[in-house]
């Protein structure tokens, strides 16, 4: 790879991190996690979800090779669920697509993808 494609995808990379970071900022009482890909390997999917009152809470998703979006769907759905209990509705909608929504309006949060080291897998929050 040359210089300047190297530079060019750098620059690429952290202009998509800042626009995700930017929708991650604003607290929302209803979000979406969609799904796409294939994992090229085992890895996990690590979030951060804070509530607009409280602690934040790091939730990681194991991936197996070979998952597809429905598996990684419902491995995020149940991590989800574990963490958050009762106070936020957690469902799986379609195939590739996570709904997490809170019971209360008054618990609006925040959620973050922090790390994602599963090739062939692109999580986006809606």
């Amino acid at each position: 790879m040359t210089k300047n494609k190297a530079r060019f995808a750098v620059a690429a990379l952290a202009v998509a991190l800042a626009c995700s970071a930017v929708l991650a900022e604003a607290p929302v009482t209803k979000l979406r996690i969609e799904v796409d890909g294939k994992a090229d390997g085992n890895g996990y999917i690590n979030f951060t979800f804070t509530p607009a009152t409280g602690e934040a809470l790091k939730i990681e998703v194991p991936v197996v090779d070979r998952d597809r979006e429905e598996a990684i769907s419902a491995g995020i759905a149940k991590a989800f669920k574990v963490a958050l209990g009762d106070a936020y509705r957690v469902d799986t909608r379609g195939n590739d697509e996570v709904k997490i929504e809170a019971r209360d309006k008054k618990n609006a949060f925040q959620v973050a993808v922090s790390d994602l080291s599963v090739k062939g897998v692109s999580v986006k929050l809606k």
